[in-house]
């Protein structure tokens, strides 16, 4: 079960919150979050990017860009720019955009989790990038990049946000100029605070990361450094979490993430196409529920009206045939126009149920984790295994001299 805790938040002070308030990180980069600073003294950007407080010349993983992340921190605290919670608190946290609100948790999450599983992962992570904000945290002392998570929905969580939000008033609820409203509840009453500990460690399973791989692994890195410095660690050290919103199931929606390729590195439209298209529209695909399988293309939609009759009959019988119906065995050409018909168009009459829509995150991220798991096993057994395997003349792990081969790979596997 997933372990949080609540922590002493450091926070703005209320009447310059919107000032404050920053974008994460790595959404930008530094010439970009100077230009947003530009006459905002109390803008975050002066410590999440404390370059921009540096000539230039100076690199953004210089050690003096960390060294001015700390030093603007302590500036924001003896000013009381940013203040500091007495006690461990948890806090609500909602985003409104577009007419849509989403409400999640702000919490320690469980480092041990993060080692065990119980946070479950969908990404790889780059050591430089990983070491970016170890240095960062490690200068300030401080975990600013919030890890984004996601659990299942627990109803006595959603009561209890509920009747907390409709009950206290709001620490913080301001709009940016990008639309985005904020609204933060603090959640100091004790047992509030006990009971949300508890639903988590007796109903929440597991929470996925949507986002943040780099910043969770940094904090597990961290927390294994003050480990070894530490003589008398005894696991209820601060450094055995690291900061988290958890979002439940039904609060989220999966938005376009796009990117421009500028630049096709010689090759031409076709090939850049022929060499990664059929990668890219596989994780489109990925991102969307589709009811029995049914391919995004011309023929299949040609293929549905033509069969409407027994497409529907399918789907109240058994609608993962209906993609063997009308699907071109021999492969399809991706149809923009298909996909997007697919997503409008109802399955069968007197149904909401269209032939696609928006997939579950967490089931998104269980199948990615689920993949990831089989490209590490793959990778373990070509590298570590198959070599020794053959070099000892043996040709499978049931011979019995390769149960230390069998040992290793079992213990890969759990």
């Amino acid at each position: 079960m997933a372990k949080i805790a609540p922590f002493r938040g450091i926070r703005p002070k209320k009447e310059l919150a919107s000032q404050v308030a920053a974008k994460p990180y790595d959404v930008l980069n530094s010439q970009e979050a100077r230009a947003e600073a530009d006459g905002n003294p109390y803008s975050f950007y002066h410590i999440s990017k404390a370059e921009i407080d540096l000539p230039d010349s100076v690199d953004i993983h210089d050690v003096a860009v960390y060294k001015k992340a700390a030093e603007n921190q302590e500036i924001f605290l003896d000013n009381g720019v940013l203040i500091q919670d007495e006690k461990p608190c948890y806090y609500i946290y909602s985003l409104t955009w577009k007419g849509r609100t989403q409400t999640g948790l702000v919490c320690g999450s469980s480092v041990e989790d993060y080692k065990n599983d119980i946070i479950k992962k969908h990404e790889f992570t780059r050591p430089e990038k990983e070491q970016d904000r170890i240095n960062h945290i490690t200068y300030t002392q401080c975990q600013s990049g919030v890890v984004f998570l996601a659990y299942r929905n627990v109803a006595d969580m959603d009561t209890l946000v509920n009747n907390w939000i409709a009950n206290h008033a709001a620490e913080y609820d301001f709009e940016l100029n990008d639309g985005v409203r904020h609204t933060i509840w603090v959640v100091n009453e004790e047992a509030a605070v006990n009971q949300i500990t508890e639903i988590f460690a007796s109903k929440v399973p597991f929470t996925y990361i949507a986002d943040g791989h780099h910043r969770a692994a940094s904090a597990n890195r961290v927390s294994d450094a003050a480990k070894q410095n530490n003589p008398n660690h005894n696991g209820t050290e601060e450094y055995n979490y690291f900061i988290t919103t958890i979002f439940p199931e039904d609060q989220l929606a999966i938005l376009d993430y796009n990117r421009v390729v500028k630049d096709l590195n010689g090759m031409s439209t076709e090939q850049f196409l022929e060499k990664f298209g059929e990668e890219f529209f596989d994780f489109a695909m990925s991102l969307s529920q589709n009811v029995g399988g049914v391919q995004a293309s011309v023929d299949a939609v040609k293929s549905i009206k033509s069969n409407k009759d027994l497409v529907a009959d399918l789907y109240s019988t058994e609608p993962s045939l209906i993609g063997l119906i009308v699907n071109n065995p021999t492969g399809y050409d991706f149809s923009q126009a298909a996909y997007e018909w697919e997503y409008a168009t109802p399955v069968a009459p007197g149904t909401k149920q269209t032939f696609r829509g928006t997939a579950d995150p967490v089931e998104v991220a269980q199948r990615n984790q689920a993949k990831l798991g089989w490209i590490q096993y793959r990778q373990f057994m070509s590298t570590e295994i198959e070599p020794v395997l053959m070099a000892r003349g043996l040709s499978s792990l049931r011979d019995r001299r390769a149960r230390d081969l069998k040992g290793l790979r079992d213990e890969m596997i759990t």
